[in-house]
């Protein structure tokens, strides 16, 4: 049986923790700041802790960031992380740099249950879901290995393997943990973006959970005919309900949703158009249109790159990075 990992709990979790060894929530509030804050992962290293509740931590916890099995660079000045998780599984995660912005692109799956044409990881089929920790240990591996350049990941992007919002619950903890400005990693929500196929009830889930992130939608097709070929998940979800659940998805101040089009010939600013801000018009209802600004070209989406993200659209195939045999 594998034990334990404390990355990957919310600090919440590492109070209930200590209590439950016996110490202070105060003490779970400094293991949250060592290991997300000050990114320390050895306890012996945690001085201020005392030394009966790291002897406690240490019998049946573990601080343990994924193994980096391979790092490949691009010319581009991107690197590709393969990380081999405890069951030998691979998943892979990419720094992408752009001037001052340093975007790391996140997997949330072993393998993809979707099945999209011209995704590779959809060939693979669904093997699990990651973990929180398997999750965050991306991030943290990957400010470990910038570290030494004295860089740090800027903007994050769930957009490597797998459908994150078909791993909801340990994307929302994950997001939280991110955002946890004072005992977790500290990102501003507006520097993270989760990107779906267009799971409508995922979007709907999302948007309640009130994460303030941003929404980054692919969609690849016009039409229904043709989206339903590339994309399976659209006959399940067609693009009129699609919309509708991007039409309520909460924004706050100049955030928007991002339609990821890879093809310039689709006609996709046409359809968003049409279904974002002819449709709210004609009900009455201007203040969808108003608010709710939408980028449907291969322009526009390098323009929230460039604005939020400093991602390289042309560099890998719908932001999902391939799998690893390796």
């Amino acid at each position: 049986m594998s034990v334990p990992n404390l990355i990957g709990m919310l600090p919440s979790e590492l109070e209930d923790l200590a209590v439950d060894l016996g110490a202070s929530r105060y003490r779970g509030r400094q293991l949250a700041t060592w290991i997300y804050r000050k990114s320390v992962y050895a306890l012996d290293a945690m001085s201020d802790l005392p030394k009966d509740f790291r002897s406690a931590l240490s019998e049946n916890r573990t601080v343990t960031l994924p193994d980096v099995a391979r790092v490949t660079p691009s010319q581009d000045g991107s690197r590709k992380l393969v990380f081999r998780l405890e069951d030998d599984s691979r998943v892979s995660a990419v720094i992408m740099p752009d001037d001052d912005r340093i975007t790391l692109c996140l997997s949330t799956q072993v393998g993809c249950g979707y099945a999209c044409a011209f995704c590779l990881t959809g060939t693979m089929g669904l093997e699990r879901n990651l973990t929180a920790g398997e999750i965050v240990g991306q991030l943290l591996a990957a400010n470990a290995l910038l570290a030494g350049d004295g860089q740090r990941v800027t903007h994050l992007v769930f957009m490597g393997m797998g459908e994150p919002l078909a791993n909801f619950a340990a994307l929302v903890k994950a997001v939280r943990i991110f955002t946890d400005a004072k005992f977790g990693l500290g990102y501003s929500p507006r520097r993270i973006t989760v990107s779906t196929v267009g799971l409508v009830s995922g979007i709907e889930k999302l948007g309640r959970e009130d994460l303030k992130v941003n929404l980054a939608v692919s969609l690849h097709a016009s039409s229904d005919d043709v989206r339903s070929r590339l994309m399976p998940v659209n006959k399940s979800w067609n693009l009129s309900a699609l919309m509708e659940a991007v039409r309520k998805y909460p924004l706050t101040h100049r955030q928007r949703v991002f339609f990821d089009d890879e093809s310039p010939r689709m006609g996709l600013r046409d359809i968003a158009f049409a279904l974002l801000i002819g449709q709210s018009a004609s009900r009455g209802d201007e203040r969808a249109g108003n608010n709710r600004r939408a980028a449907c070209s291969r322009d526009q989406f390098s323009m929230q790159r460039a604005e939020s993200e400093g991602r390289e659209p042309e560099n890998s195939r719908d932001r999902r990075a391939e799998p690893e045999t390796a």
